[in-house]
């Protein structure tokens, strides 16, 4: 998405967002079996919401799931990271797959800008 350049934009820092990254060659298998989200039609170019669940059915964790080249990045509330990695990690077994909180590498932001009036100029 190309913003006009007249539009008024704010980039906003989203410190309340923490990173997963999952990597290995089972990983896609693991977050297929494991998110509520169907991860074999993720591509890099879309990021949608997924849903983990204990045995019981409740949500232990909301996540958007991204694809990158060598892992997958999993974004969550920062407070609920290390027990996510934790948690997760217990269901790894046999599989080739690493679980690491990831905050250090990545930062979020999100870039804001009033959709009317660039739809507005679109048109």
């Amino acid at each position: 998405m190309q913003l006009p350049a007249n539009q008024e934009t704010v980039l906003i820092s989203l410190n309340d967002i923490g990173f997963i990254r999952i990597k290995g060659a089972d990983s896609e298998r693991f977050l297929h079996n494991q998110l509520s989200q169907n991860v074999l039609t993720i591509t890099a170019d879309y990021s949608p919401l997924a849903a983990w669940h204990d045995a019981a059915g409740k949500v232990k964790a909301i996540v958007r799931v991204l694809r990158l080249d060598e892992y997958w990045l999993l974004t969550t509330a920062a407070d609920l990271v290390e027990s996510v990695v934790e948690d997760l990690g217990r269901y790894v077994l046999r599989d080739d797959v690493t679980i690491n909180n990831n905050d250090i590498q990545w930062q979020a932001s999100a870039l804001v800008c009033d959709t009317d009036s660039w739809l507005r100029e679109r048109e």
